[in-house]
């Protein structure tokens, strides 16, 4: 006897269950869809052309600054200047890859508010049209762009690492905005910290730099900030592709490259590295569909014309200006010392002869205020150098430190409380002490002051990194003061062993 046929009951017992089960769920999935449809569920693939939000973490995962704060140096005389400037303070934690779901009439109402450039009337008919549209979410995709481009179109440029530390990062990033005229594209104005320009720090880009001064001297250019462009990819349903570029130098041509981690690598060769063709190069062969062009090199001159430097924000040169005027008395002596490179042998050596240098110096000027600085860690951390370059801060350098503090009585971004007023906001503090621990802003600070000093004083070759950009960019931007006309400075640089720089 067959088991079905000793139990009989069993057997149909277990077929009723069959059906019911297949009918409860056939009836479970036209009720999900009922209750999804017209609800926005992203999706994301990674084929021939790769999408943002989904194939890389090259923006994803970062403390960004998020929400807007006045910053300003405090003003206790009422004496410095009163601009100021805004940038953003509030630090939450962005991730990308991430599935949403929002009702677009929602989303068209947030848009409606926001955005000066769509018509309100507009987004009512879409509301009332909207699920029965089968390409409603293409018109939620162009209010985004709208939102955020003024424009039904957005194309991007985002430099999301350009090499080297702030002074010549500075220069790469011109480079960068250049590329973007040319191209059309909107610039992505990428985070900074550490001395660097860079995706995943902390700050927005108005924390080191004057961005009203950027539009003006780029009218043709388009700038959003990296956290609008973070939210505009959030926002977008269908999520923008992007095209990963990486400019190598491989003299006399250049080459675009499709970056890793993807297995297809594109190769294009430049033909020369003439400005005007390479212009002409970079419009060719960047000419692509691909809503984002995320790039970066690692070549260590301009692509295009050289440039000077972007503004700093203005909150950082009002509190330089009030350091000069209250604690220099607008005349000084300014040292900068990158003890980077210097012989370490020659260390204490160095620093008398600096002690001497400055006291002779001081008697024949009658100028006794001096305002230092160095790479050397100042603000108490004895063994993390205020640049990521100077690896190893050994006894030798902390010696040669002693005895310029015992020798002269010297001012510095820490003793003048340069930078004191960033305390101000508490929902900063975590990443303001990072960055005053390392190196950047006071980087920055340092520089600001150094180039207003009446006298400037470097260190000789044994004593030093003496080839230092920080210095060169300084005695660049003092030349074209006194080309204007500006009568505190007394000398482009010399060295405290008595010689001048060549010409």
């Amino acid at each position: 006897m067959s088991k079905d046929e000793k139990f009989p009951v069993l057997q149909g017992l277990t077929q009723k269950i069959t059906i019911v089960l297949f009918i409860f769920f056939l009836f479970w999935n036209l009720l999900t869809f009922l209750v999804y449809d017209g609800e926005i569920t992203n999706s994301s693939k990674l084929e021939d052309s790769i999408q943002i939000i989904t194939s890389i973490e090259i923006i994803t995962s970062t403390n960004v600054i998020t929400s807007t704060q006045v910053i300003q140096p405090d003003d206790d005389n009422d004496e410095s200047p009163s601009t100021t400037t805004t940038f953003e303070s509030v630090v939450t934690s962005t991730n990308f890859v991430t599935k949403t779901k929002t009702k677009f009439a929602t989303k068209t109402l947030e848009i409606s508010k926001s955005s000066t450039k769509v018509n309100p009337q507009e987004i009512e008919k879409m509301e009332e049209t909207l699920i029965e549209d089968p390409d409603h979410y293409e018109k939620q995709d162009e209010l985004i762009n709208q939102k955020y481009c003024y424009s039904t179109e957005c194309k991007f440029l985002f430099p999301f690492h350009p090499p080297e530390q702030e002074t010549q990062c500075n220069k790469h990033f011109l480079s960068f905005i250049q590329l973007a005229e040319k191209l059309n594209r909107t610039l992505v104005l990428t985070n900074v910290g550490d001395s660097r320009i860079w995706q995943i720090r902390y700050f927005p880009f108005n924390f080191y730099y004057d961005v009203d001064e950027l539009r003006n001297r780029f009218p043709n250019v388009n700038f959003i900030t990296q956290k609008d462009f973070q939210d505009w990819c959030r926002e977008k349903y269908n999520k923008p592709k992007a095209y990963y570029a990486n400019i190598l130098n491989l003299e006399p041509k250049f080459t675009v490259k499709h970056l890793s981690p993807f297995k297809r690598t594109r190769r294009v060769y430049g033909k020369t590295r003439e400005k005007d063709l390479m212009i002409k190069f970079f419009q060719k062969e960047l000419n692509i569909e691909e809503e984002v062009i995320l790039i970066t090199h690692n070549i260590r001159s301009p692509l295009f014309k050289n440039l000077i430097p972007i503004s700093y924000a203005k909150h950082l040169v009002n509190s330089a200006n009030k350091v000069i005027k209250n604690q220099l008395n607008d005349r000084f002596i300014g040292i900068h010392w990158r003890m980077e490179q210097g012989k370490i042998n020659l260390m204490s050596d160095c620093a008398h002869r600096l002690v001497n240098y400055i006291n002779n110096l001081t008697e024949s000027t009658g100028i006794n205020k001096i305002y230092f600085a160095t790479d050397y860690p100042i603000s108490g951390n004895s063994s993390q150098a205020q640049s990521d370059t100077f690896h190893q801060v050994l006894p030798e350098h902390r010696e040669a430190y002693k005895i310029v503090t015992e020798g002269i009585n010297i001012k510095t971004w820490v003793s003048t409380s340069a930078l004191e007023y960033l305390h101000k906001y508490p929902e900063m503090s975590f990443a303001v002490e990072d960055e005053l621990r390392k190196g950047g802003v006071q980087g920055i600070m340092d520089k600001l002051i150094l180039v207003q000093s009446n006298i400037f004083i470097s260190g000789p070759v044994e004593c030093c990194r003496h080839s230092s950009t920080f210095t060169r960019k300084i005695m660049e931007w003092r030349k074209r003061l006194i080309i204007k006309g500006d009568k505190r400075i007394e000398n482009l640089v010399d060295r405290w062993d008595g010689s001048k720089p060549k010409p």
